[in-house]
């Protein structure tokens, strides 16, 4: 047995009316107006759902209560849908820009990552040009075979090693050494 939920238009006329405290007449107006709009059967027969039931008990207590006219109540109406598209379109960008953020920060992530190469061609992966400059610094410019500087920072350009010759490969920085010991490579 399935279960209808609020939007589910099933409720005749009469039965919404009663749900609402009002005369079956004053909602057929309602949906004229278009301020409660009916769903209709094949045979023409209005339907209306719970939801459709909840506001008409708004439009009762805004009429009456607060003395709020018909073409008030439809305006307010009209605010709340638009209210809720725009939370909505807010949520879906906030998510883009969430999603775009990310993707850039990979990016940057992805190019400040520096490869290594020693004499023996294994390759190294450092996450970033500082730590290779770190690590050669503390071996006063050479640890396990390493020799040079990262390349794609302008400050290890302007200091390179004199021994050292710039290249660039598709887009690429491309440090030579002299020596032939290393070569260092960051993508672009």
């Amino acid at each position: 047995m399935a279960i209808a939920g609020r939007d589910a238009a099933i409720l005749t006329v009469s039965v919404a009316a009663e749900l609402a405290g009002m005369h079956p007449q004053t909602v057929r107006q309602y949906d004229r107006i278009g301020l409660v709009p009916a769903k209709r059967t094949r045979g023409g027969g209005r339907r209306y759902s719970l939801a459709d039931v909840d506001k008409l008990v708004t439009i009762q207590e805004l009429s009456q209560n607060e003395g709020i006219n018909l073409v008030g109540i439809s305006r307010i109406f009209a605010l709340q849908r638009e209210n809720d598209q725009l939370r909505q379109q807010n949520s879906r960008l906030r998510k883009r820009a969430k999603n775009l953020q990310e993707r850039v920060d990979q990016r940057k992530m992805l190019d400040q990552r520096v490869f290594a190469a020693d004499v023996d061609g294994d390759v190294t992966l450092f996450a970033r040009a500082a730590e290779l400059r770190e690590r050669l610094a503390g071996a006063g410019g050479r640890s396990a075979g390493w020799a040079g500087t990262a390349s794609g920072d302008s400050g290890a350009r302007d200091n390179a090693h004199s021994g050292e010759d710039t290249a660039t490969d598709r887009g690429r920085d491309i440090i030579f050494p002299r020596t032939a010991e290393i070569v260092i490579w960051r993508p672009r």
